[in-house]
């Protein structure tokens, strides 16, 4: 009895895993996060990057998953390495029902975007505002 019930948790376990997207990521700048997910801009194929943008990656999520949810953890990995942009490269689908899917896409950052500060800036800051602003930023 005992080795039936640890056999049937150890299958479910299996299922459970197979069934699930993986996501795979190649990166080779690592920066801090974004704030927040939301500002991860994802581009299609054919949209401009900003003209300082740096490549820092790809990554590719595959399994069973809509495009809205690859998008999510697409978005999730670009945010976790500094990423603020995602330029989707292609969405194929697997088979016919559309539910094992890959999309592979690049990660950009822009330094235009970069809210980070140095010493220097808050040396530079006209006014005690400005400083205590630039002070909350400096890592």
């Amino acid at each position: 009895m005992r080795i039936s019930g640890t056999i049937i948790v150890f299958a479910l376990a299996w299922v459970m895993n197979s069934c699930s997207p993986k996501v795979t990521s190649s990166i080779i700048h690592k920066y801090h996060p974004l704030e927040s997910v939301e500002e991860v801009v994802v581009l299609s194929e054919n949209e401009k990057l900003p003209g300082d943008a740096e490549w820092i990656g790809s990554t590719t999520v595959d399994g069973r998953a809509d495009y809205e949810r690859m998008l999510a953890m697409t978005r999730f990995e670009a945010w976790k390495y500094g990423g603020k942009y995602v330029k989707i490269k292609n969405f194929t689908s697997l088979d016919r029902k559309s539910v094992l899917n890959i999309m592979n896409s690049d990660i950009y950052r822009s330094d235009l975007d970069d809210n980070s500060f140095s010493l220097t800036d808050y040396v530079n800051a006209q006014n005690p505002e400005q400083r205590e602003v630039i002070s909350s930023l400096i890592p």
